[in-house]
């Protein structure tokens, strides 16, 4: 992948992260540390860091990747809700 491929797919998992994020925060009405912008930013982290390891493992999630952007979707989008969801329950502010 070239340079623009690699900040396309960036600039993508930043967004499933930041959509992540909003509905983990304002959709379900779940408690994070930070609230919108804690719920925003580790959702960005989380669909950062899943996309890039998941995406090593192209072998199992070879299918996800055929597409023209070459963006694992699911990866970015697994790691991101994984990651809010602990971070969550790590902040648990009751």
């Amino acid at each position: 992948m070239d340079f623009w491929g690699t900040v396309l797919a960036i600039l993508i998992m930043v967004v499933v992260g930041t959509l992540c994020g909003l509905f983990f925060v304002k959709g379900l009405k779940k408690p994070m540390l930070g609230h919108l912008v804690g719920g925003i930013i580790i959702g960005i982290i989380g669909a950062v860091l899943g996309g890039f390891f998941l995406d090593k493992l192209n072998f199992i999630f070879k299918w996800l990747l055929e597409n023209p952007l070459h963006v694992n979707f699911f990866a970015a989008f697994a790691g991101a809700l994984l990651f809010v969801w602990v971070f969550s329950r790590i902040s648990h502010q009751e």
